[in-house]
């Protein structure tokens, strides 16, 4: 399981969806979850640079391991690629939604909403 997230960090950076720690990863099976740790390089990952989580939080686990443990508990996913790409960056800007152009986007997404608060806080992971 943990090889697979350090092989799709590193595609991330390679493919320049992202720079560095723009981003963290987590994933599951029946009865573990593990995510990357607090401020990772995604393209030099190793195995070192992941803690397991349980129903709390690890102090050196990323600031955004509360909202994928509420997106476990709420959905099927079994993994978490949570990106922060300079361009939907630049897209978020506008303080409102994101929405999709072109047809592939629309099919996939129809909206996709900006929210604030601070990452880590209960009001933002609910």
């Amino acid at each position: 399981m943990v090889s697979e997230l350090i092989k799709y960090g590193r595609f991330t950076t390679d493919s320049r969806l992202i720079y560095g720690n723009y981003g963290n990863l987590s994933a599951r099976d029946e009865e573990t979850i593990y995510t990357t740790k607090s401020g990772v390089i995604l393209n030099g990952l190793s195995i070192d640079d992941f803690v397991h989580l349980a129903d709390k939080i690890s102090n050196n686990a990323s600031s955004d391991s509360p909202i994928h443990l509420e997106i476990y508990k709420k959905y099927s996913c079994n993994a978490i690629l949570h990106m922060h790409g300079d361009y939907t960056v630049l897209l978020s800007l506008n303080g409102k939604e994101i929405r999709p152009l072109d047809f592939v986007g629309k099919m996939f997404l129809e909206r996709v909403p900006i929210v604030e608060g601070q990452f880590g806080t209960a009001t933002l992971n609910n």
